[in-house]
């Protein structure tokens, strides 16, 4: 093998680990983003919980059930979304150090 073809193999080997880093980038915005659509409920049930004071609870106590139900569902789909996102995570950098290492 001439000096050329090491060098032509070491920057495809750099190219698909920069296409795997973006790629993992990618998951990680998809993390922040349902990490962020569950706080949304979480934050209007604060709000409601917050001002409780003012009104009498019990006759919102069915708004309260439906916020809490609507957090638990998003609390389950962010556990499905995260855990399959970090298992790509952990595959991409299984690939990444597989590349790095063949440098």
């Amino acid at each position: 093998m001439n000096k050329s073809d090491y060098y032509l193999r070491k920057e495809i080997r750099e190219s698909k680990i920069m296409t795997l880093l973006s790629e993992k980038r990618t998951i990680l915005s998809e993390i922040r983003t349902w990490v962020t659509m569950f706080l949304v409920p979480l934050s209007i049930l604060t709000i409601i919980l917050g001002i409780s004071k003012f009104y009498d609870v019990s006759k919102l106590l069915e708004i309260i059930i439906v916020v809490l139900i609507i957090c638990f569902l998003l609390l389950i789909i962010l556990a499905y979304y995260l855990s399959k996102s970090l298992i790509k995570l952990f595959e991409f950098n299984k690939r990444i150090k597989k590349y790095d290492s063949r440098i």
